[in-house]
């Protein structure tokens, strides 16, 4: 975003007039003209086209994305400050209706025979953006979207690291790694939430899962993270069995693809597992550039595998838990 920043020199309003920014200095020989220091208008300048630009898409489906209240516009606004510029340019045209050439896309505007995902390894579904930020069976792409979220995983692991000594983790596990020989667990031996935190000192359980989801209606997130509940729920119902004396929750942590992060969910359990406001601020900032990265990286996956079909070349960016009487093993 500084390289975009750069390039804004002047404030165009509605009558095409240039700004010129400048103080008038009065003393014995008259009055004299002096601009402002450069870094001061470059500052005016920008703050003025992020005025226009803001009225500019008020009633779209841009302006509503970016107007959008509690999804964390002030974290994105200042992730993308750090995020590469060419993530920043796919950013922009995944927020931006129909700015990926997706076969859905070139159907519409009849440039493709089938809005239908024709990658190696998928072949099933329209191929919308949707479809390849998060369902397409294509191996390469596969594989980027679950790097997209293994960022957040990263992102959350190491702000959670240390931050309670009462809580201990196992993250990425499988609960019969996790309590290999507990009664009742058994149906749930195979189950990899993306975090197991175990607090003794408050006598809970805290099952994190991290999803990505898109984020062009508000609800979608919190629809997501209701899906997550449900998914553990049978699990959580065993373990307040097999450990009556501790509660169990479930800490979602969904993303938009587009960096839409629910601030106030995610306030929520981040101060119920003991991060502080000032670390909660930059968590989330880094869970916004996260998402931005990783969905960029999944359209370079994606763009990769396009190429490689049609021969070209791709475009290119740079224990055991007690019954009564024992803790939790984690």
């Amino acid at each position: 975003m500084e390289a975009a920043g750069d390039e804004e020199t002047d404030a165009i309003f509605e009558n095409e007039v240039r700004a010129e920014l400048s103080v008038v200095f009065e003393g014995n020989s008259g009055k004299v003209l002096v601009p402002w220091p450069s870094s001061v208008t470059r500052r005016w300048h920008m703050a003025a086209a992020d005025r226009a630009g803001s009225l500019s898409t008020r009633g779209t489906i841009t302006g509503a994305f970016l107007s959008a209240p509690g999804l964390g516009r002030s974290f994105l606004g200042k992730a993308l400050r750090s995020t590469i510029d060419w993530a920043v340019r796919d950013w922009m045209r995944m927020v931006s209706p129909y700015g990926l050439p997706t076969r859905q896309t070139l159907f519409a505007r009849q440039a493709a025979d089938s809005p239908v995902c024709s990658l190696p390894g998928c072949g099933s579904g329209q191929q919308t953006l949707a479809h390849l930020l998060l369902r397409c069976g294509n191996p390469g792409v596969h594989g980027a979207c679950t790097q997209a979220h293994d960022r957040i995983v990263s992102i959350l692991k190491r702000g959670l690291s240390g931050v309670n000594s009462s809580l201990r983790w196992r993250w990425e596990a499988k609960v019969g790694d996790v309590w290999p020989d507990v009664s009742g667990l058994e149906e749930f031996a195979l189950l990899t939430p993306d975090g197991i935190g175990v607090d003794d000192d408050k006598r809970r359980i805290h099952v994190v899962e991290v999803a990505r989801t898109m984020d062009h209606e508000g609800d979608l997130l919190s629809r997501r993270g209701a899906e997550k509940l449900w998914k553990y729920n049978s699990l959580c119902q065993a373990l307040k069995r097999a450990f009556p004396d501790y509660s169990v929750v479930v800490r979602d942590f969904v993303v938009g693809v587009r960096g839409s992060v629910p601030e106030d969910r995610w306030a929520l359990h981040l101060t119920a597992l003991g991060v502080g406001r000032g670390e909660q601020r930059r968590i989330l900032t880094l869970a916004a550039q996260g998402s931005v990265e990783g969905s960029w990286q999944v359209l370079k996956a994606w763009r990769a595998e396009s190429a490689s079909t049609a021969g070209t070349r791709p475009e290119t960016g740079s224990g055991r838990l007690r019954v009564a009487g024992r803790r939790p093993g984690c």
